[in-house]
């Protein structure tokens, strides 16, 4: 039969349902001419239908795949049966211009008047198999993931009680798979018996949707070896709200919760040190201010009763031993304030800062005019979450030093605030709006090889009745007060020029809830 005829022999409805098919369709007879093409086809391959019609086949097909397709095409029909797209192996396509493009090809027989035909649909899957491979290598890489993290993945659906864990959650709880047959009860039986209740209370407040399943439980490996496992899972609902499955992760925090042990443990052997320091501190400042009074006592009755019997050279010596005295008393008042700021409970609450400040500067009113200062306060103060009392000495400590250290024929000192941009000195995480109070001054400055010296207690930079003498430690109280706060004090210098000390009051907000009445806070 010629081409013509088996056209003539195939009716016009035909071709209509060809041109409605959602894919390239095409008609081809027992030699592999094509006796009907849709334009999809033809849009597919880049001819006109024209050009199809009546042409082999094998001119839409590759080169180095054009030889075996006659035997395809013969064999096909000595067992006509239909062949789903998909079904065989990777096929290609060769369009007009040359270029090839992956093909699925469906195949229906058909016969029509003694002759038989068959349907071919394609449909181009070029795109369908690059997903496909980037959602393997996607999954590779999720695997790898997983496994270099140690995390396991399971499924929980809800409605059939069936757990289904990826390999690495078997190496988890130091299962094998084989002893795995009951997923969920096998689960349940590893956990801890004091942690059994908790997990599944867990479980259950995600499920109803109360909480987000995110906790730690311990469980109990064959060898009896326990291990803390973090478990944390989303719950999946179909529109009514009805739980259908949980899908989650778990890894195992063993290692972590050994460094957490040992790091409570070294926190409590130095909160207890730094006790044991403080009470150290307490008593022998406080016990060795008896005698020390009667040191200072026995030589002023020395010199009151018997001065006039007294060589120069032995008034010289009553009056040193009372004035070093009175040096060492002054000392050891510093010694026991400083042990007081660790030792007393600290009274937080929200505080108007300006008027802490007016309180402190109407103590220092009178030194303030002593030393000529020209005081500059640019704005008013917020109010923030801190101890008012010592704030206050924080405020006093800075403010009478800077005082001092100034050897300039004007002083001035400024004392403000601003908030934190979030670019901090030394990148040690305080946020954005975080207050940063700060005292400056046009003085004798400091060094930068000294910044971290003058904190030390009783540390005098010059000589010990220069600048107003003093113990050295107000810098000392004002460190650990601003610590105890969990602020920071550090400072800005150049050295003839004046010091800028900066402090907070907080390091951030995760540190508690703060409340405070300024927007910006």
């Amino acid at each position: 039969m010629t081409i013509a005829t088996a056209i003539e022999n195939i009716s016009m409805p035909v071709q209509v349902i060809l041109d409605a098919a959602p894919s390239g369709m095409m008609l081809v007879d027992a030699d592999g001419a094509m006796v009907m093409v849709n334009q999809l086809l033809a849009e597919q391959f880049g001819y006109p239908t024209t050009d199809l019609v009546g042409q082999p086949v094998e001119m839409l097909i590759p080169a180095r795949l054009q030889s075996t397709h006659p035997d395809e095409i013969r064999g096909f029909f000595q067992a006509p049966e239909p062949r789903p797209r998909g079904s065989g192996p990777d096929l290609y396509g060769k369009r007009k211009d040359g270029s090839e493009f992956q093909v699925e090809v469906g195949l229906s027989p058909l016969t029509y008047q003694d002759a038989r035909y068959v349907f071919a649909s394609l449909v181009d899957v070029t795109e369908k198999k690059r997903e496909a491979e980037r959602n393997v290598t996607l999954s590779h890489r999720l695997l790898l993931a997983t496994q270099s993290a140690n995390l396991g993945i399971w499924e929980w659906d809800v409605v059939q009680n069936k757990l289904i864990w990826d390999e690495q959650m078997y190496v988890l709880y130091g299962l094998t798979k084989e002893a795995q047959r009951e997923p969920y009860s096998m689960w349940m039986k590893t956990v801890h018996p004091d942690d059994r209740a908790m997990a599944e209370e867990a479980l259950q407040l995600a499920l109803q949707g109360k909480q987000e399943f995110d906790t730690q439980f311990r469980v109990i490996w064959p060898d009896h070896s326990i291990h803390w496992i973090k478990g944390a899972g989303k719950v999946e609902r179909d529109p009514t709200g009805t739980a259908l499955c949980m899908i989650g992760v778990n890894w195992d925090m063993t290692a972590e919760k050994a460094v957490e042990d040992i790091l409570r443990t070294y926190n409590e052997e130095l909160e207890k040190s730094n006790q044991e320091l403080d009470d150290f501190a307490y008593i022998t400042s406080h016990d060795l201010k008896e005698p020390l009074r009667g040191i200072f006592n026995y030589a002023t009755i020395l010199l009151e009763d018997h001065g006039p019997a007294l060589n120069d050279d032995g008034r010289i010596r009553c009056e040193t031993l009372c004035r070093l005295s009175r040096r060492m008393e002054e000392l050891l008042d510093a010694l026991l304030y400083f042990s007081r700021t660790g030792r007393t409970e600290m009274a937080m609450q929200l505080t108007d800062l300006e008027r802490v400040l007016d309180g402190v500067l109407e103590t220092l009113d009178i030194s303030l005019k002593e030393y000529g200062i020209l005081l500059n306060i640019p704005q008013s103060f917020p109010s923030v979450y801190c101890d008012s009392v010592r704030v206050g000495e924080i405020f006093r400590n800075l403010i009478t030093n800077a005082m001092k250290y100034n050897d300039k024929p004007e002083k001035w000192i400024e004392v403000g605030f601003y908030y934190g941009s979030g670019s901090w000195p030394d990148a040690n995480g305080y946020l954005k709006g975080i207050p940063v109070f700060y005292v400056k001054d046009n003085g004798v400055g400091i060094r930068q090889k000294h910044f971290q010296s003058i904190f030390r207690i009783f540390k005098r930079l010059h000589g010990r009745d220069k600048f107003g003498g003093g113990t050295g430690a107000g810098l000392t109280i004002a460190k650990k007060l601003v610590e105890r706060h969990g602020g920071r004090l550090w400072l800005e210098s150049t050295f003839g020029e004046g010091t800028t000390f900066f402090f907070t009051l907080q390091r951030s907000r995760s540190h508690g809830d703060i409340p405070t009445t300024d927007s910006s806070y």
